[in-house]
């Protein structure tokens, strides 16, 4: 009867073609696995939220707001494990993670600022929708009861979504980008390639996340490989599997990140094992050549790189110098931060420096899922009305400081520091359990990255994906530091 029942839906859903009525049967669906299965919901929202959501969005553009119905399922979730506890029957107060604190003051002051700041109803939803769409399954993962098998094969569903990049971004490298290369209006054709992480065949492509999201995967590895608990031949075959996609991509931070995080996963092997220091800096210094070798060469941009050292010249230019400006932007990554100061300083708008002009304040989308609901499809953020084209929100950290301020920036750092330290914490407490370990090392890298990548795109304050990943790893970390101190405690 239930499976007469769905045919009938999914047939009545099909015929209207509204893709609201699909959002709306696929969250309700979702709102039922989470009663159902709690924990493979989970699993099931971070899978989708890094594969479906960003696939839909490039190949399927109708039906991106899908990401609603993902959001929706992660608020869900959220809510579930947040009234389950809390009509549990354990009485006693356990410890708090810090990551948990310093998330709660996100919260706090994103609506803070956007009381502060009297911001249309339309502008303080699209901002906090922003931040927090997906931030459900940080509270879910967090604050859940556990089986730890079933917990640890979320680091392996990261690492499975890595992996699964590679066919994507060989469509997008060998189809999309040749179609992409005459469009012009300043468009980078190798922009698309974004394998799963979503992007526009006539706009930007995601394809700075899917670096992150590949750096992730390969700190993941690097660490069960550290601690014994991948061999060499697969580990190395899933690195060949994830190093394509960092060759075709063209975001030169990789050749930035990929050596830091070898340096923070394996320095402290330098003296007690340098034999494997040697080789796999090796095989890391082999990777990066190959990385600045693609990006002087395989793209279609208009520069012509004789050599790395004028890639490396011309790629510091253009995000320094005054006289450049990001794509359509009139700021680059570095003036953008002296245009925030000098812009509060001359209009004397202290307060603002520091709780900020509110959540969306820094954003010129044109808000097209809120209007599929309803809304005006438009909406007057203060980068579209003062700011138009000048590229205000051009970094995460630029972004956060107009909408936020100095007072969020600081708790997006403590956010940031509380998970590196929540991690090494768990490295000395995870000595004897070495796939845990494993997992951890790669996630502390992995934190270090995605945080320093605000200095690069403002992914932080919108990007679906993005927040998938990186409160995936926060969720993660928080509920094993949370457990790790309630034993500590109760073995003193």
């Amino acid at each position: 009867m239930a499976a007469i029942a769905l045919s009938l839906a999914a047939g009545f859903i099909a015929s209207t073609s509204d893709i609201r009525l699909f959002v709306l049967a696929f969250g309700l669906l979702g709102v039922l696995i989470v009663f159902l299965n709690p924990s493979f919901a989970i699993t099931a929202v971070a899978v989708a939220a890094l594969v479906i959501v960003g696939s839909l969005q490039l190949y399927f553009p109708g039906f991106q707001m899908v990401s609603w119905a993902v959001a929706g399922m992660a608020f869900v979730m959220g809510m579930y494990v947040l009234v389950e506890k809390a009509l549990s029957l354990e009485k006693t107060r356990g410890p708090v993670s810090s990551i948990f604190f310093f998330s709660l003051m996100l919260i706090a002051i994103c609506i803070i600022s956007s009381i502060l700041n009297n911001n249309s109803l339309d502008v303080v939803a699209f901002g906090l929708k922003g931040y927090f769409q997906v931030m459900g399954l940080f509270f879910a993962i967090s604050l859940m009861r556990w089986d730890g098998a079933k917990l640890d094969r979320l680091p392996v569903a990261l690492i499975a979504v890595g992996v699964v990049q590679l066919p994507f971004v060989l469509h997008q490298y060998l189809v999309l980008v040749p179609a992409r290369a005459n469009l012009g209006g300043g468009i980078v054709a190798e922009d698309i390639v974004s394998g799963t992480l979503g992007g526009s065949m006539f706009g930007g492509g995601s394809n700075a996340v899917l670096s992150l999201l590949l750096i992730t995967t390969i700190s993941l590895l690097a660490g069960l490989y550290k601690n014994h608990r991948l061999k060499l031949l697969p580990t190395l075959l899933m690195l060949s599997v994830c190093a394509v996609p960092l060759l075709l991509n063209s975001n030169r931070a990789a050749l930035f990140y990929l050596p830091l995080a070898y340096l923070i996963i394996f320095f402290d092997d330098a003296i007690r094992r340098p034999l494997r220091v040697i080789t796999t800096g090796i095989a890391m210094c082999l990777l990066v050549a190959a990385l600045i070798w693609a990006n002087a060469t395989l793209g279609s941009r208009s520069d012509e790189f004789d050599n790395w050292q004028d890639l490396l010249s011309v790629t510091i230019e253009r995000n320094s110098d005054s006289n450049y400006g990001w794509g359509d932007y009139e700021m680059n990554r570095m003036t953008v931060m002296s245009h925030w100061a000098s812009e509060h300083a001359k209009r004397a708008e202290i307060p603002e420096m520091i709780y900020g002009h509110g959540p969306g304040a820094s954003r010129e989308a044109s808000g097209r899922n809120l209007a599929a609901i309803g809304g005006s499809g438009h909406v007057n953020t203060l980068a579209r009305t003062k700011y138009p084209s000048v590229g205000i929100g051009l970094t995460g950290v630029s972004s956060i400081l107009w909408e936020i301020g100095i007072l969020g920036l600081a708790v997006v750092v403590g956010l940031f520091w509380s998970a590196v330290r929540a991690s090494t914490y768990l490295i000395q407490r995870f000595d004897d359990y070495s796939y845990r370990k494993g997992v951890v090392e790669g996630f502390r890298a992995a934190v270090i990255i995605l945080g320093i990548s605000l200095f690069f795109k403002n992914a932080f304050v919108f990007h679906l994906p993005f927040q998938a990943l990186l409160f995936t790893i926060l969720g993660i970390l928080a509920y094993w530091q949370r457990r790790e101190l309630a034993v500590e405690k109760a073995t003193v």
